[in-house]
């Protein structure tokens, strides 16, 4: 009894304190880890690409002025060329593009096959039709499906006609493939940008900023044919003012006689960005 009156509770608290360090330092003496040799290694293997070379590219993800089959010790997980960024993966636009062409190029087999595939009948229905001259019923008959396949005929060859007389119309897309396109649209954006940036909106400057999606096309002499906006700006100041640029700059230069050997006009499409008194074009 005299033992518990001469400790007070302040005394209870140092015994305390003095058990839980005693605890503590038992614990980390008997389980602090001695394996020192642990080393973390997650140093990135960066590789460096700057020539080019002539062989075949079977898969391109950029426009380039020269072809580069790719280099490195690794496999390449992007892709990047000044003054276009790449991506790794196509874009939807792109997915959209290859599957229309795709889908003309089908259906061109498609009519060629359906047409030799009529004049065959149609041959074939002459000649039956001069083995069965005696016969007055067959021959109506016959010169009844001569004259349907001749009207196919008909109108299959004006389809076919119609469609090679259409121009033929280029879509700028990412790839790595040496093409003639490249020095051209490189031409276009420095001049767009250039004179977006000269005659940036009054009322804009350094207090709005906006984008908008623009498709342009020129034919082969540099002419501009017309300005698509697919998306356009939240302010429609922005609209008028790419529209004004983008005939400001017009015309341009004339297709190289490669490109014009290749297509007879040029689409460009693009992601306009006004930025504090600034222009520049992207890549959708």
């Amino acid at each position: 009894m005299m033992i518990k009156r001469l400790l007070s509770p302040f005394d209870y608290l140092w015994l305390a304190i003095a058990l839980s360090l005693t605890i503590h330092g038992a614990f980390f003496y008997l389980f602090w880890p001695t394996n020192h040799s642990l080393r973390l290694s997650n140093e990135p293997e960066v590789a460096l690409i700057n020539y080019k070379n002539d062989e075949p590219v079977l898969e391109a993800l950029l426009l380039a002025q020269w072809q580069s089959a790719g280099g490195g010790s690794g496999q390449p997980t992007n892709a990047a060329s000044v003054p276009f960024s790449g991506q790794a993966l196509p874009t939807p636009n792109e997915l959209v593009l290859q599957a229309l062409r795709e889908r003309l190029r089908q259906a061109e087999q498609e009519q060629l096959q359906l047409l030799m595939q009529l004049e065959s009948e149609w041959q074939h229905a002459q000649q039956e039709s001069a083995k069965s001259q005696t016969e007055t019923l067959h021959a109506a008959q016959e010169t009844t499906h001569q004259n349907e396949l001749a009207q196919k005929i008909h109108v299959l060859k004006a389809k076919i006609e119609h469609h090679n007389a259409q121009p033929r119309i280029h879509f700028d897309a990412p790839t790595t493939k040496a093409s003639p396109y490249a020095a051209y649209i490189e031409a276009w954006r420095a001049k767009v940008e250039r004179l977006g940036t000269e005659h940036y909106p009054e009322q804009a400057k350094g207090q709005l900023s906006d984008r908008l999606q623009m498709t342009v096309y020129i034919d082969n002499e540099g002419h501009l044919l017309k300005v698509d906006i697919h998306q356009p700006a939240h302010n429609p100041l922005f609209n008028v003012a790419a529209q004004r640029i983008i005939r400001l700059a017009a015309p341009f230069e004339a297709f190289s006689p490669e490109m014009k050997a290749e297509i007879d006009v040029l689409a460009i499409t693009r992601s306009w960005h006004f930025t504090q008194g600034q222009l520049s074009t992207q890549l959708p």
